[in-house]
């Protein structure tokens, strides 16, 4: 009799993780990139961070993430073999300080040159958060929402 239950019981739970397997976070990696996205960025940032949003792409191997730290909000484009990172809140700033070059006379073509370069670091960033923003997080684009 223990046998038929214990049996039964075994091929319930079988049951339910070939079903919902890729729900549950043991088998699929989404809690492992979590921590290690978040691991990246408070390393990257010496401190503590809260992610808010995260969105992950396998090919890339990279997150677009959403998160806060302190009272500051920032999303960030980590990739997760490497472990560079491309900040929003940077391109903004080098954006808006190419912008303020281009209207000086004269212009200050060295200072112009590395806003432009640090603006080009970021192109990841930016086609990421452009694809995701328009199409989705969609398995044809290879993006899936994590948090």
């Amino acid at each position: 009799k223990w046998i038929f239950i214990i049996c039964s019981v075994a091929a319930f739970i079988l049951m339910a993780i070939l079903i919902f397997g890729r729900n549950i976070p043991i088998i699929n990696d989404n809690n492992r990139i979590l921590r290690k996205a978040e691991k990246i960025l408070e390393d990257d940032l010496d401190t503590s961070v809260t992610i808010i949003n995260m969105y992950y792409n396998k090919e890339k191997q990279g997150c677009l993430v959403e998160f806060k730290v302190k009272s500051s909000i920032d999303i960030a484009a980590i990739h997760l073999s490497t472990g560079k990172v491309e900040y929003q809140s940077e391109f903004d700033y080098y954006s808006e300080k190419a912008e303020k070059l281009r209207k000086q006379n004269p212009i200050n073509e060295q200072e112009l040159h590395k806003c432009n370069q640090r603006i080009i670091d970021c192109s990841d960033l930016v086609e990421w958060k452009y694809t995701i923003l328009v199409y989705g997080a969609t398995k044809e684009n290879g993006w899936t929402k994590i948090k």
